[in-house]
């Protein structure tokens, strides 16, 4: 089960119910790059697209049943279950395990929302803090280990009658089935304005205390613009630039938190 929120992005592949591509058989599509966010939503799509793999027996000629690209909390609850039902899987991240989690910055609160949706994989969480919830997240994989490489960002995938051809930093793999939950956060949404490749412009906060006394703009709307707005604020002069006329895509957990 998902759940759609207003302002949210439009599913950009072209996905059946189940995730799976409708143009590539046995290509499932998780997380924020299926058009669907928030941690909770992936985790249950990684959990819930298992339950429609199904390797042929018979076929034996690839490497694995299963391999996973991208390590966030998708990626990862796909790798538990895909170990809970024996599958012959590996995942392959980029960077570290839940990148996309450490991009976050310093202290910043970690949400679980929708709170009304019931989290289905054993990722579950709580409410808390960037640094704890990272935290929490290193004891449960420490408990329950999964086949994993990470730092092997994977370069090109094609497919080949029935297999899947998969060629990484480190290797290149076969598989029979693939899931993407590699997250949209290296394709940040650009306002297509000179000067935006300046140095100067970034599309991510990881930490605001690197500035100080400093004139910055902060585009955007969501829980991220007002959040790192707000960061910057304590040292800097900070306008926070927006489209609309209100902050509808604030949660309300943020107004809350920040007194908006």
């Amino acid at each position: 089960m998902v759940k759609f929120t207003i302002g949210d992005k439009s599913p950009l592949p072209a996905l059946k119910k189940n995730f799976e591509s409708e143009n590539i058989k046995n290509l499932f599509v998780i997380g924020s790059l299926s058009g669907i966010p928030l941690i909770k939503n992936a985790i249950n799509q990684g959990k819930d697209v298992i339950d429609e793999i199904k390797p042929n027996s018979i076929k034996k000629e690839a490497d694995f049943d299963l391999i996973i690209v991208g390590g966030g909390p998708g990626g990862v609850t796909a790798a538990i279950e895909a170990k809970k039902k024996g599958l012959n899987y590996i995942l392959l991240e980029k960077g570290r395990l839940f990148e996309i989690v450490h991009q976050y910055p310093n202290k910043k609160p970690i949400y679980a929302e929708p709170h009304e949706l019931k989290v289905t994989g054993d990722l579950n969480f709580e409410d808390k803090p960037k640094e704890k919830l990272l935290e929490d997240l290193a004891k449960k994989i420490k408990k329950n280990p999964i086949n994993i490489i990470e730092n092997n960002p994977v370069s090109d995938i094609k497919k080949k009658g029935d297999l899947f051809f998969i060629k990484s930093k480190n290797k290149n793999y076969t598989s029979e089935f693939v899931i993407l939950s590699i997250g949209d956060l290296g394709s940040p949404r650009k306002l297509k304005i000179s000067g935006e490749d300046l140095d100067i412009v970034s599309h991510k906060l990881d930490n605001p205390d690197k500035y100080f006394d400093k004139k910055i703009l902060v585009v955007g709307g969501g829980n991220s613009a007002i959040e790192a707005a707000i960061a910057l604020s304590e040292k800097n002069k900070v306008i926070l630039s927006y489209r609309q006329d209100s902050f509808f895509r604030c949660t309300k957990k943020i107004r809350i938190y920040y007194k908006i």
